[in-house]
């Protein structure tokens, strides 16, 4: 029988969020908890203004994620359907005043996923390993100039170099070999590996992704965006690869679907492709809007190489 005094503590998909990080979490030694009060995280006797202070005592947090010390590393905020975003500026501002992360997420976040890769776990992973990436730069274990990347970390039972669970572009040229075997090389004749691609970031968390490669009478693209609001990247901030690593996975979507363009273009419907001047007024429409060039690059002559350098 329900007892009508008694509230559910959690909807479906706060339930989801939990179990995705949790998981992640656990590989990691780290703890998730839920619905904490903000000022059981955050001390706020420091706060700059009282009023912060009074509605971190009645405000909670989502999800915070700790390490094994059971320190406070970032913060999920799930925006989900029911969110009232009226407070939202008063826990972004307590997030920055603390330096402390937090990224807000939506259903978008919550159902994206890249194989057996979903963003929340990726979000953990680029977190828990960039940081101990770092302190071993800094301790003198790797080299003080060796650059970050995700798809550098290998999957334990790696078949090569490139075997790594992070590395999304070697899934596209996977499905793009097989793809022009099945055809016989005859429309794809340059290497799968010849992608160009280009990531833009804009400061309110939003990335874009590009990605091109050439057939024999046209170019095929492929696009994605996602927005993951991004108040503060705390500690994540500090390190050069920040951004650029959460940009990986947005990547990842833009070389799927550049494969399922191939697949169209093979199948013979290359009319509904999109054309080298819509992709290159979608790139300026992006950067007039406060998009910023993250990383990117590709073969030379690839026309998105000459659209970015246009731009």
């Amino acid at each position: 029988m329900t007892n009508p005094m008694l509230k559910r503590l959690t909807n479906h998909s706060e339930h989801r969020v939990y179990e995705q990080v949790a998981k992640a979490c656990d590989e990691f030694g780290a703890e998730v908890y839920r619905k904490i009060r903000i000022a059981d995280v955050i001390d706020i006797d420091q706060c700059a203004e009282r009023s912060q202070g009074t509605y971190a005592l009645m405000a909670h947090f989502d999800f915070v994620i700790c390490d094994e010390n059971h320190m406070p590393q970032f913060v999920i905020e799930f925006d989900g359907a029911g969110h009232d975003p009226k407070n939202d500026h008063k826990k972004d501002g307590l997030c920055r005043e603390a330096d402390l992360a937090i990224f807000r997420v939506d259903f978008l976040a919550l159902d994206k996923a890249l194989e057996e890769m979903s963003f929340l776990r990726y979000l953990v992973h680029v977190w828990f390993m960039g940081h101990e990436f770092e302190r071993a730069r800094r301790d003198g274990r790797i080299p003080i100039d060796e650059p970050f990347m995700m798809w550098g970390f290998l999957k334990k039972d790696a078949r090569d170099i490139f075997d790594s669970e992070y590395n999304f572009m070697r899934e596209a040229q996977i499905a793009l070999e097989r793809l022009n075997r099945k055809h016989g090389f005859a429309k794809i004749p340059i290497p799968s590996s010849a992608i160009s691609h280009y990531s833009l970031r804009h400061d309110d968390g939003r990335f874009a992704a590009f990605a091109c490669i050439e057939a024999r009478d046209m170019a095929i693209f492929g696009r994605h965006e996602m927005k993951l609001a991004v108040p503060c990247y705390g500690s994540l901030g500090d390190v050069p690869f920040g951004p650029t690593a959460l940009a990986d996975f947005n990547d990842g979507f833009a070389y799927r679907n550049l494969v399922e363009n191939v697949e169209l273009y093979l199948a013979g419907g290359a009319h509904t492709l999109t054309r080298d001047a819509d992709i290159a007024a979608d790139i300026a429409a992006l950067k007039a809007g406060g998009f910023a060039m993250l990383h990117g690059g590709g073969m030379n002559g690839n026309p998105l190489n000459a659209i970015m350098d246009a731009r």
